[in-house]
């Protein structure tokens, strides 16, 4: 809906709104029951929305209010408290234990865990006449640091495998760095103006966020009594590039492709990057990492290992130069540039010569009779089948 004007002073008014698209009809449609359930929507999803008001063409384009949504997920508040809490539409049919492993991990017992970095569940909610649940979350930011931690080891440890640890899955609580909030659909832009950056108040040696793991949809949960491999329906993930999800292969160990996931999404980011000059300065983990991406499953380390490894090889790099500063791609500066970027690393991360976080003696948690969860090479469709695109949990194959 556009209406334009001349206004005063030579600027242009109009009146400007994005249609809804189908996507987000579901919002419009239950505004009002979100609402009187606690949780508002912005003013783009409430049905008695007035049309749009005559403004300045930078206002009315660049609202944050106006911010379509796609996918899944939208931003919302919740009224008991004003918090800015994420909502996420979860299919009972197609992904019949994201619910259950969300609630598990959100547990008081587990949650107060320290190596629990699962997303907490807030609240669940059940759509009435539908097989959807509304699952309420907090609002996180993408991950672009590498943070290897023990969430994946804490899941293993409960017999839960992710299933899609990938980037798009690891998020940060950056509430301490950005005090003020981000834009829930741009985490770069400012809350309440898209035009603006978030403003951020300090960085990661400062206050050492926490990292998250979401999106269990494609999770599985296992019982402790079990003795034989955990050979599941291949359905990839955001990284489709695991050796054993080739079309020719049916079942394959969810606990084995967690570990590959990991080390691909340091690989791509940090240690192999393309055209980044980062990699030198990450070299250190390739060892590792080449190991948890081997083609053959059972060849791979399990998270045990992976963590006791991970452990020793940062402690016995983190005393040099180069492992306090923020990694800094400077390819990406023009040459002119590169020189004031490397002093303002120099003195905002190495001079101050704050203090690395005390890193905690990591543990083995597997027990022995748990090694089954490593177990058991990758099936193969018989001759001349293969796997279908498009597989989703509640089709059978």
């Amino acid at each position: 809906m556009v209406c334009c004007f001349p206004g005063g002073k030579g600027e242009n008014l109009i009146a400007y709104a994005f249609d809804i698209i189908d996507n987000e009809k579901f919002w419009v449609e239950h505004s009002g029951w979100l609402e009187s359930l606690g949780y508002k929507l912005r003013s783009r999803y409430q049905p008695d929305k007035p049309p749009p008001q005559l403004r300045p063409f930078s206002e009315a384009f660049f609202d944050a209010e106006e911010v379509p949504i796609f996918g899944s997920l939208i931003d919302a508040l919740r009224i008991s408290d004003n918090k800015p809490v994420m909502l996420k539409k979860v299919s009972r049919v197609i992904h019949p234990q994201e619910v259950e492993i969300g609630l598990y991990f959100s547990n008081d017992s587990i949650a107060a865990e320290p190596r629990n970095h699962c997303v907490p569940i807030y609240d669940v909610i059940p759509v009435p006449n539908s097989e959807m649940d509304l699952i309420v979350m907090p609002v996180l930011r993408p991950f672009n640091e590498p943070e290897f931690d023990t969430g994946i080891q804490f899941m293993h440890e409960h017999l839960v495998a992710h299933g899609d640890c990938t980037e798009m899955n690891i998020m940060m609580d950056g509430t301490q760095m950005f005090p003020e909030g981000w834009h829930s659909i741009d985490s770069w832009k400012a809350k309440d103006n898209p035009l603006r950056s978030a403003k951020r108040t300090g960085f990661r040696m400062q206050f050492w966020p926490k990292y998250y793991l979401i999106d269990f949809g494609l999770s599985h949960i296992y019982n402790s009594k079990r003795t034989a491999p955990p050979l599941e329906r291949i359905l990839r993930g955001g990284d489709k590039s695991a050796p054993e999800h080739a079309q020719k292969y049916k079942h394959a160990n969810p606990f084995s492709t967690d570990i590959y996931y990991i080390g691909n999404l340091i690989r791509q980011n940090f240690t192999e990057r393309s055209g980044s000059s980062c990699c030198k300065r990450f070299a250190f983990l390739k060892p590792l990492v080449d190991s948890m991406v081997q083609d053959d499953p059972v060849k791979r380390p399990t998270i045990d290992d992976v963590v006791m490894q991970f452990d020793a090889l940062v402690r016995k790099h983190q005393r040099c130069f180069n492992f306090r500063a923020a990694p800094c791609d400077l390819d990406q500066f023009y040459s002119t540039e590169r020189i004031s970027a490397t002093i303002r690393r120099f003195t905002k991360y190495l001079l101050p010569r704050r203090s690395l976080p005390v890193l905690s003696q990591p543990q083995e948690r597997l027990s022995p009779e748990l090694r089954w969860m490593y177990s058991g090479s990758p099936t193969e469709y018989p001759e001349g089948q293969e796997r279908p695109i498009f597989l989703y949990t509640n089709e059978v194959d």
